[in-house]
């Protein structure tokens, strides 16, 4: 076992993102249970990390990585799935609580 993650930390950094997608998706498309497992599991990890490239990408531009942000996605996807308007956040709404918010988190709790 401890072999096997010894290899699996060496590829892992000899395998840039778009090799560890392929390498993902011949996983996915073979017949064995453990290697759908696996693939998931790189293809979680390729694309987690080719999130982090596009936001530090974002933010070295001077932009803002707001839409980039795992919250914002799970809102979207929130209000995707239950029919909702979804949200349309700026940097300063996130700041700054809505005048609701803030009444609401005044009163005292029950």
């Amino acid at each position: 076992r401890a072999l096997a993650e010894q290899v699996n930390a060496r590829l892992r950094f000899r395998l840039d993102a778009d090799a560890r997608l392929r390498t993902a998706a011949q996983l996915l498309d073979s017949d064995h249970p453990a290697h759908h497992k696996a693939g998931r599991a790189i293809w979680a990890g390729a694309q987690h990390e080719a999130d982090r490239e596009l936001r530090d990408r974002h933010v070295s531009a001077g932009q803002d990585p707001w839409p980039l942000d795992g919250r914002y996605r799970a809102a979207v996807r929130y209000a995707e799935r239950w029919g909702l308007p979804t949200p349309s956040w700026s940097p300063r709404e996130r700041e700054t609580p809505r005048r609701s918010t803030a009444a609401r988190l005044r009163q005292p709790q029950r």
